[in-house]
């Protein structure tokens, strides 16, 4: 499976944005350090982040990558949807960064319109909506924009 960064978003139209979460023995987990894009051709993308963002195409959903210590053979995979999107392609990627921590990453259309946000941990990513990823963005002072 070939790792790749978050430019191979571009030219992309998600229409769904889902939260995967597990269950081992009685436990539900709620993974904070992934999350899945379905796109428009149905097709299905990872999103990892474990100190650093890693981008997946996936197969299937059972293909999906999972990071911590569970028992992968006895676990069973839910995905929460978070977010259906708008039909609009990926254009433009602004992504953020305080030194050399990528801290956030939103994604606009063909108009520069805000289709979706990111916000980056060292190994949690969240869905932001414009006012949300707004107010992450207005919280960090000294930051750098990069327009990929």
């Amino acid at each position: 499976m070939k790792k790749n960064n978050l430019s191979f978003l571009k030219n992309k139209t998600v229409i769904n944005i889902y939260m995967v979460s597990i269950k081992e023995d009685n436990s539900l987990y709620d993974l904070s350090d992934t999350l899945i894009l379905r796109l428009k051709d149905n097709s299905i993308i990872q999103i990892i982040i474990d100190y650093e963002i890693s981008i997946y195409e996936l197969s299937s959903i059972d293909n999906l990558i999972i990071i911590g210590d569970y028992d992968l053979k006895n676990i069973e995979v839910t995905l929460i949807e978070l977010n259906q999107i708008q039909n609009d392609q990926i254009v433009y990627i602004h992504n953020y960064s305080q030194s050399a921590y990528h801290f956030g990453s939103k994604f606009l259309n063909i108009n520069n319109e805000f289709i979706f946000g990111f916000c980056f941990g060292w190994d949690e990513i969240v869905l932001l909506n414009e006012k949300d990823f707004m107010l992450m963005l207005n919280s960090y002072e000294d930051k750098v924009e990069a327009i990929v």
